[in-house]
C-alpha cells in the first residue's frame, strides 16, 4: 500500500487533473477507485476482501467440516448448480462499496467453498462443459443487449464453465504451470501500477486503439514479471510482498 499503489494515486492526478501531489493518498478520500488522485487500495482491494470474508466465515467453515453429513453438493442436479447463480445477485446490494459488493463476493466464497470444493462436482462441470459454455456466451449476449442487468448471475455460469473447460483441457502439470503458480501472486502485486504508469505515456503518443491494447500489454506483463524476478532474489521484497522463493 505504501509502495506500489500511491504511484497509481499520483498518476491519475497528473492525467486527470494536470497536477499530482503524493500526500494526496494519504490525505483524499473520495469514492476508493483512485481514478481522481486520491486514496485507493487499488487491486489490493481483493486481498483486504478475501481475508476479511475468509475470517467472518471461519467459524461457519469449521462447523462444516466437524459436521459428519457435510458432504452434500455432489447430490446437486446441473439445473440447481446453474441456479445458484442467483445468490450472488441477490446480494450484490449489500455493503457494495464503489461498486465492489462485499456481499456478492462474499456469496462467490461461499459457494466456492462449498460446492466447487466437491470433486464430484467439478466432474459434472467436466461432462457438461459444452452445455455451459452455450450457457456463458448466451450469457455474454444477454450482458451486451441488457447493460449488465444480471452480471452476477451470468458471472457465476461463466466461472462454471471456465472450471468446467478447464478441468477436462487443462489440469496437467509441467515447469510452466509450476513457474507460474508460484509467481501468480507476485504477478498480482506489480501488474497494475506497471499498466497504469505504461498507459500514462503511452496514451498521449499513440492514438490506435489496438496499438495502445498491444504497447500496453506487452510492455506490462515484460516489466511486471522483471519486477517480480527481481523483487522475490532479496529477502527482504520477498518477506515484503509474500513471494516464494
Amino acid at each position: 500500500m505504501l509502495l506500489l499503489i500511491p504511484v497509481q494515486s499520483y498518476i491519475a492526478g497528473l492525467f486527470w487533473n494536470g497536477e499530482a501531489n503524493y500526500l494526496d493518498f494519504f490525505t483524499k478520500f473520495t469514492d476508493l477507485t483512485g481514478y481522481d488522485g486520491g486514496f485507493t487500495p487499488g487491486q489490493l482491494w481483493f486481498i483486504l476482501y478475501l481475508f476479511v470474508i475468509s475470517i467472518f466465515f471461519l467459524p461457519i467453515a469449521a462447523l462444516y467440516q466437524s459436521s459428519p453429513r457435510r458432504r452434500f453438493a455432489h447430490k446437486l442436479p446441473l439445473g440447481v448448480l446453474l441456479v445458484l447463480g442467483v445468490v450472488p445477485l441477490l446480494t450484490h446490494a449489500l455493503l457494495n462499496i464503489s461498486g465492489k459488493s462485499v456481499g456478492e463476493f462474499a456469496a462467490y466464497f461461499l459457494l466456492g467453498y462449498f460446492i466447487l470444493s466437491d470433486e464430484d462436482v467439478l466432474a459434472k462441470l467436466d461432462r457438461y462443459r459444452f452445455w455451459l459454455l452455450a450457457a456463458m456466451l448466451c450469457g455474454v449476449v444477454e450482458t451486451l443487449l441488457t447493460n449488465h442487468l444480471f452480471q452476477e448471475f451470468f458471472s457465476w455460469i461463466n466461472i462454471l464453465a471456465l472450471l468446467g473447460l478447464a478441468r477436462h483441457y487443462l489440469n496437467f502439470d509441467n515447469k510452466l504451470t509450476g513457474y507460474l503458480s508460484k509467481a501468480s501472486f507476485g504477478i498480482y502485486i506489480f501488474h497494475q501500477s506497471w499498466i497504469v504508469v505504461i498507459a500514462y505515456f503511452v496514451l498521449p503518443v499513440v492514438s490506435v486503439p489496438a496499438a495502445q491494447i498491444l504497447i500496453i500489454l506487452t510492455a506490462s506483463v515484460a516489466l511486471t514479471f522483471l519486477t517480480y524476478e527481481g523483487a522475490r532474489r532479496v529477502p527482504a521484497f520477498r518477506g515484503m510482498f509474500g513471494l516464494k522463493k
